[in-house]
């Protein structure tokens, strides 16, 4: 045999091994394409990845692998023609199987030139790699939920000495009011003492806020029927709304019993309420619905009752919503509001077990 006719074997021998090893490769979708795009060859991980036979997809034009809104941006074309123009293309981003389900890929786009450095096509492989980019985001949400608690330990650490010394104060202010109340006899001095009466009280309440936040309260949980204990605060509820907005309750009887503190359930309500009331400047409904549900993972498996406070109003911006919890924290002009409302929220819910 002569030695060209050899080399000419031996070129397609190697190339017929390269042909089936490709074709055999189940985990990347390998395949070619002309100048335009159209499908030429095509390989098992090319159906196993896409869901395509090869008779069902050579000659078709790779862009129906793109979603409608990538099609629409033209974006098949100019991923060829980045190709052409710098020598390779590659991305990640959302394709679409023949059954219309999406996965996520990782692509790459490589243009293929003769012996004269003609171009002749395209060689291009995908690979799916939804598994990865979703263990991916579960990690990242498992670190900014790290970081958020960390955040909150924090801030707990922080609010939780401070209302003790605060209290104190208070204590000697209450102490020294009912004194004067006792001995004046000036209506004014006795209007002025009562005053202050009621200034205490409001910054009690504001210590009681910040201490349930800090989780350092001692609370005294028992078993509530949330129904009658939703129903007996109705009315301050609808006082705290005002006669623009719509109080709504669906908190049926079979409700199982929970345990909890009776008063810190009743101010995480009206903190709920008085929240969703700002959210609805120009009125509008807000519903308590309650229903009983039954988890089996996370931090507190087991029986729990799901209380919701929904309202029709704005909503909370994106980039407030993970900021709410944040003692202080509030979308409230100066002076309309601590921004602890559901800082006690939290640190209520956290101690019920919730």
């Amino acid at each position: 045999m002569a030695k060209g006719m050899t080399s000419e074997r031996n070129l397609f021998e190697s190339e017929q091994a390269f042909r089936i090893l490709v074709q055999g490769v189940a985990d990347y979708a390998v395949y070619m394409l002309d100048l335009e795009g159209h499908i030429t060859s095509w390989n098992l991980g090319g159906q196993r990845i896409k869901g395509y036979s090869s008779e069902e997809i050579i000659r078709q034009h790779f862009s129906r692998f793109y979603t409608p809104a990538d099609r629409e941006a033209d974006k098949p074309s100019r991923a060829l023609k980045i190709a052409r123009e710098t020598g390779r293309y590659d991305e990640e981003g959302l394709r679409v199987r023949k059954d219309g389900s999406f996965f996520w890929a990782s692509v790459v786009i490589d243009p293929i030139h003769d012996d004269n450095g003609e171009l002749i096509g395209f060689a291009k492989i995908t690979r799916d790699i939804t598994e990865r980019r979703e263990a991916q985001q579960k990690l990242e949400r498992i670190q900014r939920q790290l970081a958020e608690s960390q955040k909150l330990d924090a801030l707990g650490q922080l609010t939780g000495g401070v209302p003790h010394d605060f209290n104190n104060l208070l204590m000697a202010v209450t102490g020294n009011t009912r004194i004067i109340k006792r001995h004046a006899s000036d209506s004014r001095i006795i209007k002025a003492a009562e005053s202050i009466e009621a200034s205490v009280q409001r910054g009690a309440a504001l210590t009681r806020q910040l201490l349930t936040f800090a989780r350092r309260q001692q609370v005294n949980p028992v078993l509530i029927t949330v129904p009658e204990t939703v129903h007996s605060v109705k009315e301050v509820l609808s006082t705290g709304l005002g006669s623009a907005v719509a109080l709504v309750l669906d908190t049926p009887g079979h409700l199982w019993p929970v345990l909890a503190d009776p008063a810190e359930f009743e101010t995480a309500l009206v903190n709920l309420i008085l929240n969703a009331r700002d959210a609805m400047p120009e009125g509008g409904t807000v519903t308590i619905t309650a229903d009983n549900s039954r988890f089996t993972d996370g931090d507190h498996p087991g029986d729990h009752v799901c209380i919701t406070v929904s309202d029709s109003g704005i909503g909370i911006p994106d980039d407030s919503a993970a900021k709410v919890f944040d003692p202080f924290f509030t979308t409230n002009p100066v002076g309309k509001g601590t921004g602890l409302g559901l800082s006690q929220v939290h640190g209520f819910v956290n101690q019920a077990g919730g």
